[in-house]
Formats: C-alpha cells, structure tokens, sequence
C-alpha cells in the first residue's frame, strides 16, 4: 500500500517541476544594442542633423514588443551628466524566437547641445537610447568628439586698453565723453564675462595718492565664435582736476589676476599699458 501510494503522486509531481520550467522561458529577453555611427565628429556651436542607428538583437519566447522612450545626450561619458534630451518613442514588434532589428532616425542637435558640453570641459558626446522589454533592458551608446581649433580650451590670450575721444573713429557711437576700448584675442571659443570697472585717485594731505574701491560701470556677457573682439566701455567722467584707474575685469575664462592690465585716465589725457595672458 506504501509503494502503491507514492508511485501514485509521483507523475503529478513531474508535472508541476516541468510546468515550472516552461513558465521562466515564457519571457522576452534583449540580448544585444549597438549604435552606429561610432567615432564621428560634431562641430562646436552649430546645429546638426544627425542620423543614427540601432541594431537590437533579441530572444522572444512569443511574439511581443520592445520600445524606447527617448534619446539621451551625456557628457564625457556614458554615464555622465545629462545635457539634452529628445523624446521620441520608438516601438518594435518581434516574432518568436531570435531575430535582429534595425532603428533608423535623424535627431536635430541644437547648438546650446555641444556648446554646454564644452563648457563642461568635455570633448566627447555620449548620445544613447535604452530599449526594454516586459523583463530587461539594455542600452545602445554612440561617441562622438568635439575636434578642431573651435573645440579648443577657451582662453584669454590678449588685452590691450586705450581712450579714445569723440573725434576718434573708432568711437562705436558719438558722445561728449571719452570711453575706453580693449582689444582682446582668445583661444578657442565661448562666452566672455566682464565688467567694467573705474577707481578714483585722490591725493592724500601727506602728497601720496590713494585709490578708491574699483565700482562698477556696465557688465558684459558675449558669446566669442572669432579669435578677437573690440570692446568699448560706457563715458568716462569729465572732471578734468580728477584722475582714474579704468579697467574691464575678466570674470570668464579664467585669468591671472595681476595680468589684467589697467588705464590711468585723466580727462582729455589717456595713457594705458598691456600685456599678453598666456594661459
């Protein structure tokens, strides 16, 4: 009776164990994501049109789907920071059993995209999109690089100060005051920050001269795509018993402060000095 009863369960049991099996390979699984172009080129500050790739390999224990929400655009690596990001889902219907599909599409890569990651001081572009499934997910990359002089670290390289009066030509606008002009040049390219400054000078009781605190005239925020611009403060004061210490005060790119020069300015005289920054 023993026997009789164990045998009798036995078969039942089987059945459970392989029901079991067959129920863990009734997922999907993708096993393979690879994005094309590799090792391409993006220029800084211009807009592209980009066309991409993905070949997806997968094992479909049925029929189903795949999809993708949208493209991710990193910095410096693939799981650097995020600077952009195209919503744009893509679905794919597969058949049972193992089979390869391909994901054409051209992205637009605004100008802001490679500008932000050169600010980063990154020159390599992570552009990726991650397919999932019921179960899984896997992740295609492609890499691109920022090359050339315009991919360059950007910097001062030059800066000179000089008045010029309302009868010079290189006035940018007619005015009854003097202004001050700098020439810069860089290397590279990338947005100037700056602030033009002025201090009095006045002579102490004991002969010696003091200056005052540096206040500001006019900030400048500009966007450098060539190696040199022309800058121009706003009027210089007119009191002719006064003298002052004129300078355009680099907050961005980084320089060496005692290498900013300075222009002692004295109503109807100008003298200024410059110097070349290496940085």
């Amino acid at each position: 009776m023993l026997t009789k009863t164990v045998l009798s369960k036995l078969p039942t049991f089987i059945f459970v164990c392989v029901s079991l099996s067959f129920a863990t390979l009734s997922h999907a699984q993708i096993t393979n994501v690879q994005g094309s172009p590799q090792n391409f080129n993006l220029a800084l500050a211009h807009t592209s049109y980009t066309k991409l790739r993905w070949n997806i390999t997968v094992n479909f224990y049925s029929p189903g789907t795949f999809t993708s929400n949208s493209i991710i655009i990193r910095a410096g690596s693939a799981t650097g920071p995020i600077v952009f990001t195209v919503n744009k889902t893509v679905t794919v219907n597969a058949a049972q059993g193992i089979s390869s599909h391909k994901v054409l599409e051209t992205i637009l890569l605004p100008s802001r995209v490679t500008y932000r990651i050169r600010k980063l001081n990154m020159t390599r572009v992570y552009i990726t999109r991650t397919f999932t499934d019921n179960t899984n997910s896997m992740t295609g990359i492609m890499v691109a690089s920022l090359t050339g002089q315009i991919a360059a670290k950007f910097s001062l390289s030059f800066l000179k100060l000089r008045v010029v009066n309302n009868e010079s030509k290189f006035m940018p606008e007619r005015t009854s005051s003097s202004v001050a002009r700098a020439n810069l040049k860089f290397n590279g390219s990338g947005t100037v920050h700056a602030i033009w400054e002025i201090a009095t000078v006045h002579a102490s009781t004991a002969g010696s001269r003091q200056t005052s605190v540096f206040r500001p005239l006019k900030q400048v925020v500009k966007y450098i795509s060539s190696n040199q611009i022309t800058l121009f403060s706003p009027p210089l004061p007119t009191t002719k018993e006064s003298q002052y210490i004129v300078r355009l005060r680099i907050i961005s790119p980084q320089v060496i402060k005692n290498d900013l020069p300075t222009l002692l300015y004295t109503p109807s005289i100008g003298r200024s000095k410059h110097k070349t920054i290496d940085q």
